[in-house]
């Protein structure tokens, strides 16, 4: 078995591209979770939060869809989506790779930031349904590419 240096492996275009695309979904949730805390903050010091959790009114649930909520919950989905899309890229990449172990390290990376970003995803979404759904979906997705995959 040849050894392999750091730069020949790092310079192989199909792990350079699998490493770009995990930084830019790495830096992109990042992001929207500050967007989403930042709006979470927002809700609590309109007092909306407190006033959903006292009353359960449908009325505060689309007070808060109409100061962007619905917005927050779509890109939520579009994120896990787009997360399950690359592990289904980053498992077909590897599958011709030259360096499978490398492409095995960036897969299990990958499937350990997309469930940290659910779960704080998670934290961040108040409402326990829509925790469900989104721990449904992410889970069932992931559950459905590994074994349509197999």
């Amino acid at each position: 078995m040849k050894n392999y240096s750091f730069k020949e492996i790092f310079t192989e275009p199909e792990i350079l591209s699998q490493i770009i695309l995990e930084i830019t979904y790495i830096i992109i949730i990042i992001i929207y979770l500050i967007h989403l805390d930042n709006f979470n903050k927002l809700m609590f010091a309109k007092g909306f939060t407190s006033e959903l959790e006292e009353s359960n009114s449908i009325f505060v649930a689309s007070k808060i869809l109409k100061e962007g909520g619905s917005s927050y919950f779509c890109w939520a989905v579009i994120w896990v989506v787009v997360g399950e899309f690359l592990f289904y890229i980053f498992y077909k990449i590897g599958q011709t790779s030259y360096y499978p172990v490398v492409g095995i390290i960036i897969k299990v990376l990958h499937v350990v930031v997309l469930l940290l970003f659910i779960v704080i995803l998670c934290h961040l979404i108040n409402n326990p349904i829509i925790r469900a759904l989104i721990i449904m979906f992410g889970f069932g997705s992931l559950l459905g590419t590994i074994l349509s995959n197999s």
